[in-house]
């Protein structure tokens, strides 16, 4: 709960929304977009894929992974044009509970 409120707050700092629907939200969002190559459970489907369920992946901030997700990294594509910024949130949040 802290670390969504730091982030609502650093992105309305930055003049971005940030009413977020939560990790029931962002579930969903994964599950359609991501889940084909990060697993549904978080652990991933394709060698080199960043595991969910591991802490050490995903050590980025927030901020890092919002901006990682919204424009893509390596072979990983961007869904900025997919994804609105309440559903980049949405999703970030639900990735954190993947974590074993």
């Amino acid at each position: 709960m802290i670390r969504r409120l730091a982030l609502a707050a650093a992105l309305i700092a930055a003049g971005s929304p940030a009413f977020a629907g939560g990790p029931g939200a962002g579930g969903a969002l994964y599950d359609r977009y991501c889940a084909n190559c990060h697993g549904f459970d978080g652990f991933p489907n394709l060698p080199g894929t960043p595991d969910f369920t591991r802490g050490e992946s995903l050590a980025k901030t927030d901020p890092e992974l919002i901006h990682a997700i919204r424009f893509g990294v390596l072979s990983m594509p961007g869904f900025d044009q997919t994804i609105d910024k309440e559903g980049l949130i949405d999703v970030v949040f639900y990735i954190r509970t993947l974590q074993r």
